[in-house]
């Protein structure tokens, strides 16, 4: 038997979309993803759900502070990031009257 993997596979198993495949498209997409998307992906997600639970009347406490606890962990990295980037930019930026000549 030479080429046959060592598994017997059924046909339906051997076209299924396993979590190994899904990894290395995420892998192959990550190099080109803005840094954070997933973050934005599921800010979008989460308000959507605040969103539409009121619209549609479906609002009940559970929901909304499950959506809005996970809004705020999936928002604080971001908050964080942008933070650090103004407080770098404060700290290598000159201050006024100091004029390399």
């Amino acid at each position: 038997m030479q080429g046959a993997s060592p598994r017997a596979r059924t046909p339906r198993q051997s076209q299924a979309f396993t979590l190994g495949t899904a990894v290395r498209i995420h892998r192959r997409r990550a190099r080109h993803a803005v840094p954070g998307a997933i973050h934005l992906f599921f800010l979008e997600v989460f308000g959507g759900s605040l969103a539409s639970s009121s619209h549609f009347g479906h609002s009940r406490p559970a929901m909304t502070v499950w959506a809005s606890r996970a809004l705020a962990v999936t928002a604080a990295p971001i908050i964080v990031w942008r933070w650090t980037v103004r407080q770098e930019k404060r700290n290598t930026q000159p201050a006024l009257g100091d004029d390399k000549k």
